[in-house]
């Protein structure tokens, strides 16, 4: 019987052992990766999702609509521990659904071009940083086999499927100069970085995220590629594991000829160490 990880590894450590190149080196983290300790991204609590909101369509003004949308945004920045299955706060668990509610709210009012200033895009990446960019879960197996292992699901998935739902409409329906101008490389980073959890869900809105944010956002495309070649180096040469190889081969494969070869298992180079690294 395949014994489980006990070891808690942290996402952090795989972020050292990547190389790095001179470009991504010289990024500037504390410009907009995530938020210091001493500055978190919302002023709110769980206690002020207790409190009823009216609903964005029952708002009629486009001014007081967009002040209600930034202010769910922020609200839905308040995070909830999800591991603990004997929670019994009923308070807690009645503010985990009030969040759910507004984060469905969000989904599917992004689509609409109400909120669409300048202003506004701050607000949307902080609730998207403080919902995502997180420590991943550690390993539960030292040796993982997809055929034979369950998947590693993200007890959070209840708030984070709506998040990524959301993440996805908002770069699909965003105003292209203004992704350039708030979306910067540590963001970009913190996104690759979570290629690597093992929650199979997660990396698949990942996929369809970067991919679109590679297609419409030509001046990214290099730091993107250096990235995830980043990424790719150790598990090639290090034989690190990596969760999300086989997906990021595939945006690499839908952009570039040369990749689809190796995203379907036809070179020396990159299948077997791959495949090996992703099982």
């Amino acid at each position: 019987m395949k014994q489980k990880n006990t070891k808690k590894e942290g996402n952090a450590d795989s972020k050292k052992d990547a190389a790095k190149s001179d470009e991504i080196d010289s990024v500037n983290t504390p410009n907009g990766a995530s938020a210091s300790p001493d500055k978190p991204y919302t002023e709110y609590t769980f206690e002020d999702l207790l409190k009823t909101e009216k609903m964005l369509r029952e708002v009629k003004s486009q001014e007081e609509r967009k002040k209600l949308f930034v202010k769910k945004l922020k609200l839905c920045c308040v995070t909830f521990d999800f591991t603990n299955v004997n929670e019994k706060d009923d308070k807690k668990q009645l503010a985990k659904e009030m969040k759910r509610q507004y984060l469905l709210e969000l989904v599917e009012f992004i689509q609409l071009k109400f909120w669409s200033s300048d202003d506004v895009y701050e607000p949307i990446l902080d609730m998207i940083r403080a919902n995502l960019f997180r420590s991943l879960p550690p390993p539960i197996y030292a040796d993982f086999d997809p055929e034979e292992d369950e998947p590693n699901f993200d007890a959070s998935w209840p708030h984070l499927q709506f998040v990524y739902e959301f993440f996805h409409r908002f770069v699909m329906n965003a105003d292209i100069r203004l992704i350039r101008r708030h979306v910067n490389k540590p963001f970009l980073l913190n996104v690759i970085d979570l290629f690597n959890s093992e929650d199979p869900r997660e990396r698949d809105y990942l996929k369809m995220i970067l991919h679109r944010i590679y297609g419409r956002c030509m001046p990214f495309r290099s730091f993107i590629r250096k990235a995830i070649n980043n990424v790719l180096f150790p598990v090639i040469y290090e034989n690190v594991r990596h969760n999300g190889i086989s997906e990021l081969l595939e945006i690499f494969g839908f952009h570039h000829q040369w990749f689809r070869f190796a995203a379907q298992g036809r070179t020396q180079t990159f299948s077997p160490k791959c495949s090996h690294s992703a099982s």
